[in-house]
């Protein structure tokens, strides 16, 4: 992340007695006249009152007149411009106007007052205004020369100190806050953004919450995902529109969420099925800025799948929106599709929730045991069967769990001491272990994952932390995804299976997230 920093620009004030470049023409003040040489007088296309840009000896040598000091940021430099205006020249009708570009001396000024007026500009989405030392400054005849500083800050992404946000996988669109579009085997840390507490992805966009309780994203937008109001992908992170006091995010394919400290959940991007849970839907529906989800009463959590959202309520109930073909929604329906969110069956004691692609899963607080509810056909359910759920299920009655996560095609239990069992399909890995490629219908221990606080999947790829601040990765690998550093491999449960640990000595890990093919870490 770049830091916040100010760019001083400085005018200087120079006596008059030299000549004065008022656009293509040279003029000279009467009591100078005599004593300037043609050769000395300023020429078209002269920046500094010299011939092609040279220095005036005796000009520099008196040091008068006035100089601008202009500072910005590199990516500022065709915005900004400056304007300064004075006194009526000698030999000329007209007033003094000049608009100064980057750091000029205007050596040959008549004596007066002049004005400084540096306009605010957008770099980066925001709106920088200048730090201008003197609006305006007196140029005295023969005096020295008067200087004038202006000042663009570069803009300042969340914070300017705090944990640095790195993505690894997919490059495309902006979605690892660079300017390419290339897949980072490895994990390379994301410009300009510091001081995160959580972050997490979508299809091809990445979001982050910020310590303040803002939330800022970048890459894809075709569908509002960036919910900043505005058109067109960014590939550095703007702030999305309007959230304050945000405790939690997340994000499914084309949409994204924001829990409030109030126990609101916004959502924004795509609501063609739903998912936006405000009662509105349709072909080509979406909303540019968060709008407000129509639930039942405060929440605390949320969870997205591939195109649905999931929110547990105070009361411990678990409402679900977006689509429901497979069972998603969890109030034994399927082929409907909700707008507005709905409860799901059975549960009223939700501590936590995670969320598959088209399944989601809930730890029940009495028992501590995982409930799941949707697509099925892989094991995704884990109850032994491969077939979908209207309805949530006990996966392993008996068997609990201290936190839960989903991939996209499979579920993970971790237990005390940070043990993991995990189920779903095997297709890619998607386990974390070599199963050939079958589906794991009951979850199964995972050997290779020890001491693990937290699990989050993409699309067919999972990341573990562990309580030592090390990440591992397992699963599809087509874009790089994984982050060991291993070139690219095609989908394959034997090549991705077995977790890896994510390369570059990334330790001290405090927090990770997962898109459809990228990862994410904070530390």
């Amino acid at each position: 992340m770049t830091s916040s920093h100010l760019l001083r620009i400085r005018v200087l004030c120079v006596g008059t007695a030299l000549a004065t470049s008022v656009g293509a023409a040279t003029v000279l003040p009467a009591d100078a006249a005599s004593a300037t040489t043609p050769r000395a007088a300023a020429q078209p296309g002269s920046v500094d009152g010299a011939p092609d840009g040279r220095t005036d000896a005796r000009a520099e040598q008196g040091k008068k007149g006035l100089r601008v000091e202009l500072q910005h940021p590199a990516e500022a430099a065709s915005l900004v411009k400056v304007t300064v205006k004075g006194p009526k020249q000698p030999g000329r009708k007209k007033k003094f106007k000049k608009v100064v570009t980057r750091s000029t001396n205007l050596k040959r000024l008549a004596p007066g007052v002049y004005k400084i007026k540096a306009a605010p500009i957008e770099l980066f989405d925001q709106q920088v205004t200048p730090q201008v030392s003197k609006k305006k400054v007196r140029v005295k005849r023969n005096g020295k020369r008067r200087v004038v500083s202006v000042a663009y800050a570069t803009p300042t992404f969340c914070a300017t100190s705090g944990s640095t946000a790195y993505g690894w996988g997919e490059g495309d669109h902006g979605r690892l806050g660079t300017a390419d579009s290339t897949d980072r085997l490895a994990p390379v840390e994301i410009p300009r953004i510091r001081g995160l507490q959580a972050i997490t992805g979508g299809s091809r966009s990445t979001y982050g919450l910020c310590g303040d309780g803002t939330v800022w994203a970048w890459g894809f937008n075709q569908n509002g995902e960036l919910g900043n109001g505005r058109t067109g992908g960014r590939s550095w992170p703007v702030r999305v529109a309007g959230l304050t006091g945000v405790t939690a995010i997340a994000a499914n394919s084309e949409s994204a969420y924001a829990l409030r400290s109030d126990g609101s959940v916004w959502a924004w991007g795509s609501g063609r099925y739903g998912q936006l849970g405000n009662g509105a839907s349709g072909l080509g529906y979406h909303s540019r800025v968060p709008v407000r989800v129509n639930l039942p009463a405060p929440a605390t959590a949320i969870a997205a799948g591939g195109y649905n959202a999931y929110a547990i309520l105070a009361s411990g109930q678990v409402a679900s929106w977006g689509v429901g073909g497979v069972g998603q929604l969890g109030n034994n329906t399927s082929g409907t599709d909700a707008p507005t969110p709905v409860l799901v069956d059975f549960i009223n004691d939700a501590t936590a929730i995670a969320a598959g692609h088209a399944t989601a899963y809930v730890r029940r607080g009495g028992t501590g045991e995982v409930w799941a509810w949707g697509y099925g056909n892989q094991g995704e359910i884990g109850n032994g069967l491969a077939a979908h759920r209207d309805q949530p299920t006990n996966i392993q009655p008996g068997f609990t769990a201290v936190a839960i996560g989903a991939g996209s095609a499979a579920g993970f239990r971790i237990q005390a001491g940070g043990i993991v069992f995990s189920w779903g399909s095997g297709r890619y890995g998607d386990v974390g272990f070599d199963n050939g490629g079958n589906p794991q219908l009951t979850p199964l221990v995972n050997v290779t994952l020890t001491q693990v606080s937290r699990i989050v999947g993409g699309d067919h790829t999972g990341y573990a932390l562990t309580g030592s601040g090390r990440i591992w990765a397992w699963g599809d690998h087509q874009s790089g995804q994984v982050g060991n550093g291993a070139p690219k491999t095609g989908p394959s449960h034997i090549t991705g299976g077995i977790p890896t640990p994510v390369e570059l000595g990334l330790t001290g890990v405090v927090a990770i997230g997962a898109g459809s093919v990228n990862g994410y870490a904070l530390r």
